[in-house]
């Protein structure tokens, strides 16, 4: 059960870090959108964009790392019973 338990702390520690990346990068994009200068204001945004997909990505996969543990854990509560 020490793993199942470690399994889902990583994957709800990282969702919660991809979750603060988007957030992070939403911010850059919107600041981005609202600067008055587009030649500068483009390649931040781009960089924006792409740390916004970074985050989905990992988000995404430490949701899959959470959905694994949990079936796991129901695995070993179903043989245990």
């Amino acid at each position: 059960m020490q793993i199942t338990s470690t399994a889902l702390h990583a994957g709800l520690s990282g969702f919660q870090a991809g979750q603060q990346k988007v957030e992070q990068a939403a911010v850059e994009v919107a600041r981005s959108a609202s600067a008055g200068d587009q030649a500068t204001a483009a390649p931040a945004l781009s960089e924006a964009l792409v740390e916004m997909r970074i985050g989905q990505h990992q988000a995404e996969v430490s949701g899959k790392v959470i959905k694994t543990a949990d079936e796991v854990l129901g695995t070993l509560l179903d043989t245990r019973a």
